[in-house]
């Protein structure tokens, strides 16, 4: 099982203050994807603000990590009550 829980989105928007920090050309976000789904057997939950990744996203990473499914299974807030989905992606 792995968790990426609100992590993913700061490969395009960067770190806080420092938004350089950490954001990744689409090149090594790919490559980050593929590894994260060559490291999950079987489950992975992932929960992500729409607000901070492109529409694009999700059938990407799905695609590039090698799931077969991704269902929303609820949300949470963030620190300042933005919206974050959670979702279940199975091998």
């Amino acid at each position: 099982i792995v968790l990426c829980l609100s992590v993913l989105h700061h490969f395009y928007t960067g770190y806080g203050d420092h938004p350089d920090m950490g954001r990744l050309t689409e090149e090594n976000r790919a490559s980050v994807f593929r590894a994260i789904g060559r490291a999950t057997r079987s489950v992975l939950f992932l929960e992500i603000d729409h607000g901070r990744v492109p529409d694009s996203f999700l059938p990407e990473f799905v695609e590039l990590a090698g799931f077969k499914s991704a269902d929303p299974i609820g949300s949470s807030a963030s620190a300042v009550g933005d919206t974050r989905l959670l979702f279940e992606l199975w091998k």
